[in-house]
């Protein structure tokens, strides 16, 4: 009954409801509680403070939802009877005896034993008031509902079109030809949006309880701190207690206005937050009763109203976030001499704000290579100064594979120093935490740069020379990079046979014999992300796809002008997906093959104008997907978007930087800088991915094909049968 009577009491006047309204936040109060705080045409919500506009109290809507309880709390009582709703007013035998929810009628037992003989009725299940009372089941006393417009008639439907429950009487009158459902059914449909919404509030409901009991936490966490920064001053000024004693004082002044500061505000943002947290719950507690409880057309009536109330309380920004820290410490400075005891000791109470700490450092600009970068952490106050003290809590993770090495050094000054090894990827994202926090511009996006170009002045090494032995070659043209296994291909023509060297000793691997599928050796090499090689003929009878030992798997194309086939020497490379793009030279025009070689674009043609082509070679596909092509007899550089609609060309023939003459293979790395063999020139040029110039590296004896790995390294095949790695 305790339980009952706390549901019933107005958190105004604390005394049982009279004439129940519910305001439009849906806080429920007495009529006259209402009209005490009603200022005018405004009510100012004592739950949760928001003006309510209203002209008359009567405009309000009565809390029916109420009325199950009242009517329990009257059971309850053993003076309280109902009567029957069958028999006649007066008649000395009309007490009740049962109750019928689903007719919503008290019944005697003449009348209940009379219910369940009848054939409408003899599936209801009655029960009498002793169960009523002891199952505690509020919807079993749900109230009939009637229509304001034809009082003795119950509402039965709901008017999908107004929008609102009627009777069968409103529904041949007032709404013929509408659209109409059942009460009940309706009630079951808007119930159950409602029900999400509710599902919605709940985590509001958890995260007002939560932030209140990390005040409170708070709270105690800076008294305690604060009690140990005053023993800490007590241990200090003991020493010198008759020298010392002013600046005590003062210090403990400081800590004391520190304490009453951090709390007033904590204090302040927890009454706030609590009295949002009994405006939710008494929101919620009402929804919910009015779900589980209510009567279908009662709910209805204010359902509108209940569903912007809970979008409300869902779409609030609460003040989760706790105002202020715990951190007060004492710093005893007792190595002051006597002239400066005045001075002798501080209270630090600024603590490191994450929203305003910083990092700044070449770390967070551009991370180059496989080499250490750094950067620096600056800690800040909520002022937005710089903490002179270390010891914070500074944490970074760097995203996925774009990081090795992380170290983090506390200067004990409020600055940190952050080194990392930065690892090949297209972009490193770098997360820097305070205190669990993100600090100001968190997470930080460093594009990766492969490596300066302009620094490349001479090979690093130079492999093999003229000859048949391992590691010799004799027309080396095709190069491919595998840096997932860490290996080097080489297509050596002449030798009709793929040379395969380990990429971080250069040291001979492997050697794979093409001679049964390929009479006058391979010619271009690429190796997809399934490791197979995929080597074309120069004579263009088709791309021969190999297993690492060099067996056969599948052949794409022959020779030919029809779609699908190749006019001769062919270049090679493949995306991410594995689709194959091949450059058919001799019909200037670039072929797409997919999964097991079947076409799926070819774009080009003879010609010029943009977007044609004359004796492509070279090709690479871009990070993004972009093609990048050398039209050789053109002597220029042309770039595709993926489904070959032309985007932009750059160069012309000539020997000034930016031109070319005949350029043959081109590779682009993760940054889609394009490297290009400037054929007979004898030079690598090397542009941005717009095709701007950046350098280029001059003395190579008529370079063919390249490559470049991950880590910036680039590999030339030349007509002095070498490999030169840059």
């Amino acid at each position: 009954m305790d339980i009952l009577v706390h549901k019933l009491t107005c958190s105004s006047c604390g005394n049982i409801f009279q004439e129940p309204k519910i305001l439009p936040c849906l806080h429920t109060f007495c009529k006259s509680c209402i009209r005490a705080f009603m200022i005018e045409t405004c009510t100012l919500c004592p739950i949760c403070n928001k003006k309510v506009g209203i002209t008359k109290i009567d405009e309000l809507c009565d809390n029916v939802f109420l009325y199950s309880a009242f009517d329990m709390l009257a059971l309850m009582k053993d003076n309280e009877c109902f009567d029957c709703d069958v028999c006649e007013p007066g008649d000395s035998s009309s007490v009740a005896f049962f109750r019928c929810p689903e007719c919503m009628q008290y019944l005697c037992e003449l009348h209940g034993s009379a219910h369940l003989k009848a054939r409408a009725t003899k599936s209801h299940q009655l029960f009498t008031i002793e169960q009523l009372i002891s199952n505690w089941k509020l919807s079993y006393l749900n109230r009939p509902s009637y229509c304001s417009q034809h009082n003795k008639e119950q509402l039965s439907s709901f008017c999908e079109q107004c929008d609102y429950p009627v009777c069968n009487t409103c529904i041949v009158n007032e709404h013929k030809g509408h659209s109409h459902l059942s009460i009940y059914h309706a009630s079951s449909i808007f119930k159950q949006a409602t029900r999400k919404l509710v599902t919605e509030t709940k985590p509001r409901i958890v995260e007002l309880r939560e932030t209140i009991s990390g005040i409170e936490q708070m709270c105690k966490d800076i008294s305690a701190n604060a009690d140990s920064a005053l023993d800490d001053i007590e241990e200090c000024f003991n020493k010198q207690i008759e020298s010392l004693m002013e600046r005590r004082k003062q210090l403990v002044r400081d800590v004391q206005s520190c304490r009453m500061e951090r709390l007033e505000a904590l204090h302040e943002q927890r009454d706030r937050l609590q009295m949002r947290l009994l405006s939710v719950s008494e929101m919620y507690n009402f929804v919910d009763d009015a779900i589980q409880n209510g009567n279908a057309s009662d709910y209805l009536d204010i359902k509108n109203a209940i569903d912007e109330q809970l979008k409300l309380v869902i779409n609030h920004k609460e003040e989760l976030e706790i105002v202020e820290e715990d951190y007060i410490a004492f710093y005893p400075n007792d190595v002051a001499t006597q002239v400066a005891i005045k001075f002798l000791g501080y209270i630090d109470t600024r603590y490191a704000y994450p929203p305003l700490c910083t990092a700044e450092g070449p770390g967070l600009e551009i991370a180059r290579k496989v080499e250490p970068t750094y950067f620096t952490v600056l800690t800040k106050d909520k002022r937005g100064k710089l903490l002179t003290r270390g010891k914070d809590d500074v944490e970074v993770i760097i995203e996925g594979n774009g990081r090795k090495n992380i170290d983090i050094v506390d200067h004990d000054d409020g600055s940190y120093t952050v080194s990392y090894i930065p690892m090949p990827v297209h972009e490193i994202v770098i997360h820097v935490y305070v205190k669990g926090l993100p600090i100001l511009g968190s997470p930080f996006r460093v594009p990766f740069s492969v490596r300066d170009y302009t620094q490349i002045k001479s090979p690093l090494i130079v492999l093999g020379r003229h000859g048949s032995s391992i590691g010799e070659f004799r027309s080396p043209s095709g190069i491919a990079i595998d840096d997932k296994r860490c290996l080097l291909a080489v297509c050596d023509r002449d030798n009709i046979r793929v040379q395969i060297f380990d990429l971080s000793s250069y040291e001979h691997v492997n050697s794979l014999d093409v001679s049964a599928y390929i009479r006058d050796g391979p010619f271009d090499i690429v190796i997809d992300n399934k490791g197979r090689l995929l080597v074309t003929d120069p004579n263009g009878n088709g791309i021969y796809v190999l297993d690492d030992d060099g067996n056969l798997l599948y052949k794409v194309g022959s020779l030919g002008q029809d779609i699908g086939q190749f006019g001769g020497v062919c270049y090679i490379a493949v995306d991410n997906q594995d689709n194959i793009y091949v450059c058919d030279s001799e019909n200037s025009r670039i072929q797409v093959f997919g999964e097991r070689g079947i076409l799926t674009n070819c774009f080009g043609g003879y010609g010029k104008e943009s977007g044609q082509l004359n004796l492509p070679a070279g090709i690479s596909v871009g990070s993004n997907g972009k093609i990048f092509v050398a039209d050789r007899g053109n002597h220029r550089i042309q770039i595709f978007h993926s489904d070959g609609t032309f985007i932009n060309s750059f160069g012309t023939r000539g020997n000034l930087q930016g031109e070319f003459d005949f350029p043959h293979g081109l590779t682009a790395d993760i940054q889609d800088n394009v490297i290009v063999a400037d054929h007979y020139n004898s030079r690598l040029q090397i542009f941005n991915s717009n095709g701007e110039f950046l350098h280029k590296i001059d003395n190579i004896i008529l370079p063919h094909c390249v490559a470049i790995g991950k880590c910036g390294h680039i590999y030339v095949t030349t007509k002095d049968n070498r490999i030169y790695i840059f």
